[in-house]
C-alpha cells in the first residue's frame, strides 16, 4: 500500500510540473502572436510599409490555421505528441528569428507565417495533453489555469514590448518573445512525459481518419461548430 500511494503521491506531483511546461507552450504562442502590434508602427516606418502590409503581418499568423490544425490533431492522435510539441517550438523560434531579421514585406510575412504553423499546432495539442494528466475535479482547475496563459501573455506583450522596442527597437523585443519560445521549448523538452497508462484503456489500433469521423458522433461534431463559431466570434 505505501509502494502505491508513494506512486500515486509522485503522479501527483508530476501532472503540475507538466502542467507547467503545457503552460510556458500556451505563454510562448499568446507572446509570440501579439508581439506584431506594438510594434507596427516602428516597423511600417523603417521597412516603408503600408498599413494593410501591417494588418497583413497579423492575417499571416493566424492563417495557417485554417490548414494545419486538423492535420495537427491527425498527427497528435497517431505519433508522439512530445515530439509534435518539440517541432511545433522550433516553428515558432525559427519564424520568430526571421521576423526580427527580415529587411522586407516578404521575409516578415512568411516568418509570421511560419510562427502560426507552430504556435497554432500547439493549441490544438496542450488541452489534448491536460486531458491525459487530469481528470475528475482537477481537470477544471488545470484547465483554469492553463486558460490564464493567453491573456497573461497578451497583457505582457502589449505593454512591455513596446516599452522594450521605443528604447532598443522593435528587433529587440521580437528577440524578447523568441527567447519566451527558447525556454518553453527547454521547458517542454525537459518537463513534459506522457501521462502513465495504468487504468487506462489501452488504444485500439488506427482505422483511418474518416473511420475516425464516423465514430465521433453527431454530438461531438455539433459542439466542435458550436466552438468554431465562438472562437471566431471572439476573435
Amino acid at each position: 500500500m505505501k509502494e502505491g500511494g508513494s506512486a500515486l503521491g509522485t503522479e501527483g506531483k508530476r501532472r503540475w510540473v507538466v502542467l507547467a511546461a503545457i503552460y510556458a507552450c500556451i505563454l510562448a504562442y499568446a507572446i509570440s502572436l501579439q508581439s506584431a502590434p506594438p510594434n507596427l508602427g516602428l516597423i511600417i516606418g523603417e521597412l516603408d510599409l503600408t498599413h494593410a502590409q501591417g494588418g497583413l503581418l497579423m492575417s499571416f499568423f493566424a492563417l495557417p490555421g485554417i490548414i494545419v490544425c486538423i492535420p495537427a490533431g491527425i498527427l497528435a492522435d497517431r505519433f508522439s505528441q512530445k515530439k509534435i510539441g518539440i517541432i511545433s517550438l522550433i516553428l515558432v523560434i525559427a519564424g520568430s528569428a526571421m521576423f526580427a531579421t527580415g529587411a522586407n514585406f516578404p521575409v516578415l510575412a512568411l516568418g509570421r507565417a511560419i510562427s502560426g504553423i507552430g504556435s497554432l499546432t500547439l493549441v490544438v495539442i496542450c488541452p489534448q495533453l491536460v486531458v491525459q494528466w487530469f481528470t475528475g475535479h482537477r481537470l477544471g482547475t488545470a484547465m483554469g489555469i492553463l486558460n490564464t496563459a493567453f491573456p497573461i501573455g497578451t497583457v505582457l506583450s502589449l505593454n512591455l514590448l513596446s516599452i522594450i522596442s521605443s528604447s532598443l527597437g522593435w528587433r529587440a523585443s521580437i528577440w524578447i518573445s523568441t527567447g519566451v519560445s527558447l525556454s518553453a521549448l527547454v521547458m517542454f523538452a525537459w518537463l513534459y512525459a506522457p501521462a502513465p497508462r495504468v487504468g487506462r484503456q489501452p488504444s485500439l489500433p488506427s482505422e483511418g481518419f474518416f473511420h475516425g469521423i464516423r465514430q465521433a458522433g453527431a454530438p461531438i461534431w455539433l459542439v466542435a461548430t458550436a466552438w468554431m463559431l465562438y472562437n471566431a466570434a471572439l476573435i
